[in-house]
């Protein structure tokens, strides 16, 4: 047992020094020119990224078993993605159940009002937070504040939060700091945008994350 210890404290310490080195990298340091640029064209999505950031459309199958208790369906979601510690995830979501109109002959029933857009984007916004906070990849999840925010000219509902990426030896975890902006789309469809860098980046690429969250064009109805 002593010995599957010792081996764990050097994997741990050889991780602990990869991430110093990395972080000691200027590689990731945020693109500063407009050369390191391009546009990224997936699914329905188009915007500006850097070109250091991988994009992928999430798979439709995997979108079936995402958030199966939430409210919520995701119509699409595109992640992009520098390593495991800087990114933004962007999906599509629209309410699995709508309030129907009742059938010929029936009075609508006053209590079944269908919700209003800013009650709908408050719901949304808080069982992505609840997503968040049940994620085994992201651990120790705490929302420091929250604010309205407006995302080209549409008012947004922000969350700031921390966690980190979870490590068998517990020092070793590695801490980020990032944020989640939800946004109408449509009537009855909200963009969920959620963005992380470690702390020491943060404030660097949130300035990146913010252009490249004002160049996203969604082509509606090209999900369904």
């Amino acid at each position: 047992m002593l010995i599957v210890y010792r081996i764990l404290w050097i994997v741990g310490l050889v991780a602990l020094i990869v991430e110093l080195a990395l972080l000691a990298n200027p590689r990731v340091r945020a693109p500063q020119s407009s050369k390191e640029w391009q546009i990224v064209q997936e699914g329905s999505f188009t915007m500006r990224a850097p070109k250091q950031f991988r994009s992928a459309r999430v798979p439709n199958f995997m979108l079936a078993m995402y958030g199966s208790d939430s409210e919520f369906r995701v119509l699409e979601a595109v992640f992009l993605t520098r390593g495991r510690r800087f990114g933004m995830e962007i999906l599509v979501v629209s309410p699995k159940q709508m309030n129907l109109p009742p059938p010929f002959g029936q009075a609508q029933n006053p209590l079944a009002q269908p919700p209003t857009m800013g009650q709908l984007l408050r719901k949304a916004h808080a069982s992505y937070i609840a997503s968040l906070r049940e994620d085994w990849e992201f651990v120790d999840f705490k929302e420091t504040g929250n604010r309205s925010v407006k995302v080209q000219g549409v008012p947004a509902l922000r969350s700031d939060y921390t966690c980190k990426i979870p490590h068998p030896i517990d020092f070793l975890s590695m801490p980020l700091q990032g944020f989640l902006i939800t946004v109408p789309l449509s009537q009855n469809q909200i963009v969920h945008i959620n963005a992380y860098a470690p702390p020491g980046s943060f404030k660097e690429y949130e300035k990146v994350y913010e252009q490249m969250i004002a160049s996203i064009r969604i082509q509606q109805g090209g999900y369904r």
